[in-house]
């Protein structure tokens, strides 16, 4: 083997609008990974998601050298210094690798620092400087990103998640290790082509309309001339020139396949962006949905203050109302909540362990969206340390020391690592059962449904003050100046 295929990961989503700061520390708290072990777990066993990547290496006789992965939960812009500590050592470990043939990098899209709006833009572009132009750059990324134009310049190939919630990770790394692979025969010469929608929406992919306009990007790539197709989200809570939902069309050399295709797929995104927003009910509706529900669990999104957004997942908007509702209503039990973040709580639940009973106060700590502290008389039904929220089997995720609280017939769950609920296994790895519950909130906005379906059909996402404001006409934008839709009608006009 005599050359290697580099491979590293840095992501975090950049809330513009969030008041919680990201440092090393964030990224720390997730678990750098460094070396053998990005690849490998403590039993030697192979980390499902970078399968691909290990079989590219070894039917392309390549070594493959793993450099840095690191993650943090959303918030504020990343502290600059803090940035550049990881990028620098994502950069150092590349540069150390002799005779690098390939590069393969996870990257989130809308990473954002104090310093530094585009993050990955200034990734690819040092990574491009090492490396030279004869060495193809791939890259997968988050949809809820800012596709910029050092983004485009300097990777030659970016594959973009299709689904929301983003369950074909693994698919995108193939599809883009093979286009790699062709890259490396010469049997390819990638062009990419992009169109601006002018856009903020909500995407998920789950349900029509969206469903068939992901399966229509499907079909469109099996053409001859067609490489991959990318539908960017866009993430409407980052603030930055280049914002918004975008097209992303590769061609083998066909500059006009591109342009037609992609701009029929902004047609056909435009026809339904509409229909792909939210339907939100009030908190008296979602408690109405729990009362008359006759088969739960009924599934509540508080869709505001999801985490995985930069929100603070401490509020209490909807907890709040179904306690004080208990005493009139009793039909309010077996209700389960999380996560709530609240490191505090947390510790002192830990000291009294389970079976103990105190007074406690939770959430409605760290941002003026999160409502009030509630002051809680609370039996601690189990505590854990170090859990981890398993998720359909595909990754994991962190949720530090975690405790289970029980008071007014509702289930609360606790946690002291900020992560929002992707699956079910966040209740039942601290033994709640979430399908025999009579309701659930989950602190997530799409994400927990590919998991949570399965248990139940009736969703309902509970509009709350929160962090994340689906009202993109109002966001408070500074440094986004171009025109787009919802703020303005057309917001091509003046390019007619």
């Amino acid at each position: 083997m005599d050359g290697a295929l580099f491979f590293s990961s840095l992501m975090t989503e950049t809330n513009s609008f969030s008041n919680i700061p990201i440092g090393y520390g964030d990224f720390e708290a997730e678990g750098i990974k460094r070396g053998e072990e990005i690849f490998f777990d403590i039993d030697g066993n192979v980390h499902q998601e970078l399968d691909p990547v290990l079989s590219f290496a070894k039917d392309r006789s390549m070594k493959v050298v793993g450099g840095i992965v690191a993650s943090a939960a959303p918030g504020a812009p990343v502290q600059h210094q803090d940035y550049l500590q990881l990028k620098e050592e994502l950069l150092g470990a590349l540069r150390a690798v002799d005779n690098v043939e390939a590069v393969f990098l996870t990257l989130h899209g809308a990473m954002m620092s104090t310093g530094c709006d585009d993050c990955e833009g200034e990734i690819l572009e040092s990574v491009r400087k090492i490396v030279g132009s004869s060495v193809p750059i791939g890259v997968v990324l988050d949809p809820h990103a800012h596709l910029t134009d050092d983004m485009i310049e300097n990777a030659d190939l970016m594959a973009f998640m299709k689904e929301y919630p983003h369950i074909d990770g693994i698919e995108r790394s193939e599809e883009i290790l093979a286009l790699m692979g062709q890259w490396l025969d010469k049997e390819i010469k990638p062009h990419a082509t992009v169109f601006d929608c002018h856009l903020m929406g909500f995407f998920p992919t789950q349900e029509p309309p969206m469903r068939e306009f992901v399966d229509r990007m499907f079909t469109a790539e099996q053409a001859e001339e067609i490489l991959s197709v990318s539908f960017i989200h866009g993430f409407p809570w980052g603030d930055m020139e280049e914002a918004g939902a975008k097209v992303l069309v590769y061609t083998n050399d066909n500059r006009q396949a591109g342009k037609l295709l992609a701009e029929r797929i902004h047609r056909d995104i435009w026809a339904i962006k509409d229909q792909t927003m939210p339907t939100l009910i009030s908190i008296d509706e979602a408690i109405e949905e729990i009362v008359t529900s006759e088969a739960g669990p009924v599934i509540l999104s508080d869709i505001a203050d999801n985490p995985g957004g930069g929100a603070p997942s401490d509020s209490t908007h909807i907890l709040e109302a179904i306690i004080s509702s208990s005493y009139l209503e009793p039909d309010l039990t077996d209700i389960a909540i999380g996560l709530i973040y609240d490191p505090e709580a947390v510790k002192a639940c830990h000291k009294v362990g389970a079976g103990g009973v105190l007074d406690i106060r939770i959430g409605g700590k760290i941002s003026q969206f999160s409502g009030r502290p509630l002051d809680l008389k609370v039996e601690v039904k189990a505590v854990r340390e170090n859990a981890r929220m398993d998720f359909m089997g595909i990754t994991d995720f962190p949720m530090g020391d975690t405790a289970w609280i029980h008071t007014n017939g509702v289930d609360i769950v606790l946690s002291s690592v900020r992560e929002q609920m992707y699956a079910p296994t966040g209740f039942s790895h601290i033994g709640i059962d979430p399908s025999e519950k009579r309701a659930l909130i989950v602190k997530s906005s799409n994400h927990f449904r590919a998991a949570f379906e399965s248990i139940s059909n009736q969703i309902h996402y509970v509009s709350t003050a929160g962090a994340i404001d689906f009202d993109f006409a109002r966001l408070p934008y500074s440094k986004l100046s171009k025109p787009f839709y919802p703020a303005a009608e057309n917001p091509f006009a003046n390019a007619l």
